[in-house]
């Protein structure tokens, strides 16, 4: 019985743990997607990226011309950027980036929704480093 006891326990803790890093890989994985998306000016692939990557309940809260248009004008400042970190703390995700030209640091703040699979549910951008 005792063994049993062991074995579940140490079953809860392995899962917990695998699942605490799925979600934080899930979460990297979408912010470097975003990053990707910045380095574009094709509306379709913004469209196609906010479809799979937002939450529900964001994409609900803004139409999507608001949301494209964001990336839109993201573009015309991080095209030529690059990630230097991302740090994972609970639902939220710091990514900070570094444009090419000017060595300007920028960080993302990005929340997630993990009812929706971790996805995007806002994000702010502060100047320099968080």
């Amino acid at each position: 019985m005792k063994n049993i006891l062991m074995l579940f326990m140490a079953l809860a803790l392995t899962s917990t743990t695998v699942i605490a890093q799925a979600s934080e890989d899930t979460m990297k994985d979408r912010a470097e997607k975003l990053h990707q998306v910045l380095k574009t000016k094709d509306i379709a692939v913004h469209k196609k990226f906010v479809n799979e990557n937002y939450s529900k309940k964001f994409l609900d809260k803004v139409e999507m011309s608001r949301h494209t248009g964001m990336i839109g004008r993201l573009n015309q400042d991080f095209s030529d950027s690059k990630v230097i970190s991302m740090k994972v703390k609970e639902d939220k995700l710091l990514m900070l980036i570094e444009r090419n030209s000017d060595k300007h640091h920028v960080t993302f703040d990005i929340s997630y929704d993990p009812k929706d699979n971790y996805k995007i549910n806002g994000m702010g951008i502060e100047a320099g480093e968080m």
